[in-house]
């Protein structure tokens, strides 16, 4: 660049040339145009019209605008502030080029952004009412905060059903954890249900009975939904859902008949229901004595 139209500013020989499309604006500068520094926490108290706030280095006055910068800024307006091929120019527009404006972004910048806050889920919010099953019924059944489904995502094989009349929102504590939901080939293990009670002597011994009555186990009746109607004896996961041989609802191997087959769990076999019995009609004694005295 040579900003005084003479030949002898050019290097090696060369000649100045005026009216040419290049601009000393787009050019390089040898040195870094501005020394970085760290702008002070709080700007001395001026006018926000004060001339001052709008005087930046450049090599011409569209550079000076388009890099206005605390690093650029010459409120003296001596180019003695700015580096070696700038000059200070005054009159920059506002909020562009004012300095005021300028340090309130760094300030801004510099402030961490707030940590958002999760919005709480009120009782009627409709996810709630959202669990994994193979059916709706199973999945209102078996409903659970490990089953619950906000998000539509549920294991292989499940799919998340809402309206339930379950409420993840009353679930404040955290049930018993369930068996996992994906079948696999070993065999879920539950622990026992019950314990036998002791046989139980009359409560009146006084009155002897003809036969005395012997009190067994209490055997548990499992729930219609109860998942462990799905526990059955087969020999893999296909074998098991096309023959169904036989129920294993405790979970185990051994209660397999077969030593061949595996109990395996949450298969699509579900015990056959058993026939309603008709209610017998009841006999009543025949008062004989009344019959002959009558006669």
């Amino acid at each position: 660049w040579c900003y005084g139209g003479q030949d002898e500013e050019c290097p090696g020989g060369q000649n100045c040339y005026g009216g040419t499309t290049c601009y000393a604006e787009m050019m390089p500068t040898p040195n870094p145009m501005y020394k970085p520094t760290n702008p002070p926490s709080t700007l001395p108290p001026v006018p926000y019209d004060d001339p001052a706030n709008n005087r930046f280095c450049g090599a011409g006055w569209g550079m000076a605008m388009s890099n206005c910068s605390f690093e650029t800024h010459c409120p003296s307006g001596s180019s003695d502030d700015c580096s070696a091929g700038h000059t200070c120019h005054g009159g920059l527009p506002s909020p562009q080029c004012n300095i005021v404006d300028i340090w309130e972004k760094m300030q801004k910048a510099d402030e961490p952004s707030p940590v958002p806050t999760m919005q709480p889920i009120s009782a009627d919010d409709p996810s709630n009412t959202k669990f994994c099953g193979k059916s709706w019924g199973e999945a209102q059944s078996n409903c659970s905060l490990d089953t619950h489904c906000p998000d539509d995502k549920c294991p292989k094989g499940f799919i998340c059903y809402g309206g339930t009349k379950c409420n993840s929102f009353d679930m404040t504590e955290t049930p018993t954890k369930s068996p996992t939901l994906r079948p696999t080939d070993s065999p879920t293990t539950f622990p026992p249900t019950f314990t036998p009670k002791p046989t139980e002597s009359p409560t009146d011994p006084l009155i002897p009975t003809s036969t005395p009555t012997s009190q067994g186990p209490t055997v548990e009746v499992i729930p219609e939904g109860d998942m462990r109607h799905s526990f059955w004896c087969g020999k893999d996961w296909a074998d098991v859902n096309k023959k169904c041989h036989e129920p294993c609802t405790s979970g185990q191997d051994t209660e397999c008949s077969d030593s061949t087959m595996k109990c395996i769990a949450f298969t699509n076999c579900r015990p056959t229901p058993e026939p309603t019995k008709k209610p017998t009609k009841k006999a009543y004694p025949t008062n004989t004595s009344a019959i002959s005295s009558s006669n």
